[in-house]
């Protein structure tokens, strides 16, 4: 069951949302459906509304270590890369 939500941007043909379940976070459209599964610890756009470009996240805590999967706005993967905690904590520097 859908816990949390986030519109990100709407409009006539569409509506897009950031979602949360027990499962983990999501980007769901209204036209489209899940964008981006709802499995991920936290999801970022590093883009703009128009031209969106998803950071999503899943941390192992077994493991410490971060799976970072990069997305375009229609859900397609554009990167994977597996981080440890201290060069994660590099993506996000100013």
């Amino acid at each position: 069951p859908l816990k949390n939500f986030e519109i990100l941007q709407e409009n006539e043909d569409e509506s897009l949302m950031k979602s949360y379940n027990t499962s983990g976070y999501g980007i769901f459209s209204s036209s489209r459906g899940y964008v981006i599964p709802e499995s991920y610890t936290d999801i970022s756009n590093i883009g703009t509304a128009e031209t969106p470009i998803y950071i999503a996240e899943y941390y192992f805590s077994e493991a410490d270590y971060y799976l970072v999967v990069y997305y375009d706005g229609s859900g397609k993967i554009l990167r994977r890369q597996g981080l440890a905690p201290y060069e994660y904590d590099k993506i996000y520097c100013d």
